[in-house]
């Protein structure tokens, strides 16, 4: 759901305001501006019909599918690759999958796809979170000291012109690179897969971008 901009009345008048965007994924339809993309197998996507229940990406009933929900192939790249924050709540519900949520130039977070991006990782095949960036033609993954979990989450992604850093429970970074970092201009990104048969979901229920 998109709601009306309050920037006016807290900035002061003339100030030109920087790419932004707060999606609560709430109501019965996910906005149009985001797309479904199936990276491998038939997934689906819907609201979840519950308190703070946001919006659900399921993937295909084989191991390896992979589905996703992004910009890509609906509107330009407005978020910078040296100055731009993401702010998300997400959570991998179940065992034997992967939930990657962050910015991407392409419509997935796929670290083997050679796309530009960054993203924080809750896998069941690590112990801990990871932080993965991708320059274009390298992905780099680093552990933090954070263990994977099924429950909600609010993650943070901070992107300047020299590192990537991920933030899991306030204070210190809990994982930075300083390179392989994303090169291209990026989408808002969430991405679900299978570890296992069977299909497997994931949930998203708030997502902030902007340019710092």
């Amino acid at each position: 759901m998109v709601f009306d901009s309050v920037y006016e009345v807290t900035d002061a008048a003339g100030t030109v305001g920087k790419t932004r965007v707060v999606e609560f994924f709430d109501g019965e339809l996910l906005d149009t501006r985001w797309v479904f993309t199936d990276l491998t197998g038939v997934g689906s996507g819907a609201m979840l019909n519950a308190v703070d229940g946001g919006y659900t990406v399921t993937t295909g009933a084989t191991s390896g599918n992979q589905s996703s929900i992004s910009y890509g192939g609906t509107a330009p790249s407005h978020f910078c690759t040296n100055n731009t924050v993401v702010i998300a709540i997400v959570e991998r519900p179940v065992a034997s999958m992967q939930t990657l949520v962050g910015m991407s130039e392409k419509a997935n977070l796929c670290g083997a796809c050679c796309s530009s991006l960054m993203a924080a990782e809750n896998d069941t095949c690590d112990t801990n979170y990871q932080l993965l960036t991708n320059d274009g033609t390298t992905a780099k993954t680093t552990a933090t000291c954070t263990a994977i979990d099924t429950t909600r989450r609010v993650l943070k992604l901070d992107l300047d012109a020299c590192t990537v850093s991920l933030f899991l429970c306030g204070g210190a970074a809990d994982a930075t690179h300083v390179c392989n970092l994303p090169n291209a201009a990026l989408h808002p990104t969430f991405h679900v897969k299978s570890r296992a048969s069977g299909t497997k979901a994931g949930r998203i229920s708030y997502l902030e971008a902007y340019n710092t």
